[in-house]
């Protein structure tokens, strides 16, 4: 009991990561909500409260395919578990399962995935043109001594290393936001 309990909080924690603007949850309830909904309108029979709450108990049961996951991260990966695809012996319902499964593949990479990888890109692109304005500033210098006679050092200014030191400080920062 408390091994299931140890994993629903961790479940619970990745669900609502506060960088999200959706949750895993909140996908989880809706592609919830639209399985439902489809077996209603073909006339099947559902107790929602039962459904909603014996999907989610799967979900988070360990996965027989990989060790030390739940099956709801086989779900995030398009894997098609048997135990949420048997929930029913009806072929109707094993194919909403099946669209269910999809539909949560779809979300998170629609609405958790391609939200950090737009912060991440534009994280690189700031990075890569502030990395870029220091060395052409570096270049400059480089050439300004060399035209005065001082070649063959290759120091940097104090403010040359602040200005890097800087920079790296806050993308550190921003990655770490992410």
């Amino acid at each position: 009991m408390y091994q299931m309990q140890s994993r629903e909080r961790k479940l619970e924690s990745c669900m609502e990561c506060e960088n999200n603007k959706t949750t895993l949850y909140e996908i989880v309830q809706d592609n919830i909500k639209k399985l439902i909904e489809n077996l209603k309108k073909k006339h099947i029979k559902v107790n929602e409260e039962f459904w909603f709450d014996r999907i989610i108990r799967i979900l988070l049961e360990k996965s027989t395919i990989k060790q030390n996951q739940l099956i709801i991260h086989e779900c995030i990966k398009g894997i098609f578990n048997k135990r949420l695809l048997e929930i029913d012996n009806n072929k109707e319902i094993k194919h909403e399962m099946g669209k269910f499964i999809e539909g949560i593949v779809v979300g998170t990479k629609e609405k958790i995935w391609n939200d950090r990888c737009d912060q991440i890109n534009k994280i690189e692109k700031y990075t890569n043109n502030k990395k870029d304005i220091l060395r052409k500033k570096w270049e400059k210098n480089k050439k300004e001594k060399q035209k005065k006679g001082d070649k063959g050092k290759n120091k940097r200014t104090n403010s040359e290393i602040e200005s890097e030191i800087k920079l790296l400080q806050m993308a550190k920062k921003l990655t770490i936001k992410i």
